[in-house]
């Protein structure tokens, strides 16, 4: 049976429910087909193989069980994932024989987001299975990149989707940038010094990634962006607990120490493994920042490189949104305030509005790379 991560059914009229899945499935690899009636089903059954099936309680010309079984009942879609739309009521009125015919019940009114919620569990699962197939390290670095992204752009209660297969574009390229277990080791030694400072990795690997599969980038850019994250502050392993977590603002003598962590991570990266000298750059510079005030180099406009920018976007959009023994977490709307207010200064402008377009949730339009 063919992928259902690619195919979908629907057995519905295609007015309006089918408007709202075409838009819904707008920016996915996933194909809409259309069925009017019981008829049309077993047509198109005859014809294509699907991987969900999508159907009304009110279903035309039948009940939605029957419609139910015959997709149960066909040899190509017997293992098909079907989604009942319920017109009226909510699905507990269901006895539970009928209700076995089927893996999900989705009451009406029909929301764009309750439907990418589950494709994307559908996704989910599916990607999960695969991560057999992955080294321990992989599979424990996907688990966190998908709690993360759940957390931060879950779709319930939104009427916009999250561009493209979130997890099977940037999970997948967050995986394969951890292929070598020197790397890991290298992350394993971050953590084991500070935990915090881990976890801040990986949202910042993780936040990139995403924006990358928002600007459309592909595979090798990819993971550039993913090792980028991951690596960006190993340099800290270096730098004393007491001034990682100090509770407050850093007096001079603490704050160069701190201000030491990119030359420290860019001389880690070069020596230990044949990292790429972007990745080395983004280590080096994350803290630049556009009018010049950064550190350590006090580059700035066009000196400092689009991952390096990039970074330093999901750095300060991490950091703000995260606890720290210093502040408490940040709401996304205050953090997105803070953020503004950087831009031209601290971030650069035109990837922060996209960045700050995609935590909204919005639409965001392809890019190119530089």
């Amino acid at each position: 049976m063919s992928d259902y991560s690619n195919r979908t059914l629907l057995a519905v009229e295609p007015e309006p429910t089918g408007k709202l899945m075409q838009q819904a499935l707008a920016n996915t690899d996933m194909e809409l087909v259309l069925a009017w009636d019981a008829y049309d089903l077993n047509e198109l059954l005859n014809k294509k193989t699907f991987g969900i099936a999508v159907v009304s309680s009110e279903v035309l010309d039948g009940s939605w069980t029957s419609i139910a079984h015959t997709v149960r009942n066909t040899p190509q879609t017997d293992a098909a994932k079907i989604v009942l739309v319920m017109e009226k009521g909510t699905g507990n009125e269901i006895d539970e024989a009928d209700k076995s015919l089927i893996d999900k019940i989705m009451p009406a009114p029909f929301s764009i987001g309750g439907f990418v919620e589950i494709m994307s569990q559908f996704q989910a699962e599916k990607n999960e299975k695969q991560w057999a197939t992955l080294n321990p390290n992989q599979q424990k670095l996907l688990r966190v990149t998908k709690s993360l992204f759940g957390k931060h752009f879950s779709p319930e209660g939104s009427d916009e989707a999250l561009s493209k297969a979130v997890m099977k574009e940037s999970g997948q390229a967050i995986a394969a940038a951890t292929q070598s277990g020197e790397i890991w080791d290298i992350l394993e030694t971050l953590k084991s010094h500070d935990s915090y400072t881990f976890v801040h990795a990986l949202k910042v690997s993780s936040f990139m990634t995403l924006f990358g599969v928002m600007l459309g980038l592909k595979e090798g850019d990819l993971q550039l962006l993913s090792q980028a994250g991951l690596f960006h502050d190993v340099g800290k392993r270096e730098t004393p607990i007491d001034v990682l977590n100090f509770p407050g603002k850093l007096e001079a003598a603490a704050w160069k120490v701190m201000q030491e962590h990119p030359g420290i991570s860019e001389q880690i990266l070069a020596d230990s493994f044949d990292v790429p000298s972007e990745i080395i750059h983004v280590a080096g510079r994350h803290h630049e920042k556009m009018d010049g005030s950064g550190y350590p180099r006090g580059l700035k406009g066009t000196e400092i490189d689009d991952l390096s920018a990039i970074c330093a976007i999901a750095d300060v959009y991490s950091g703000l949104t995260d606890k720290r023994s210093y502040k408490p977490p940040f709401t996304t709307e205050k953090t997105l305030a803070i953020m503004n207010s950087m831009s031209g200064g601290h971030l650069e402008p035109h990837f922060l509005e996209k960045f700050i377009a995609m935590i909204m949730d919005r639409e965001s339009s392809g890019l190119k790379t530089a």
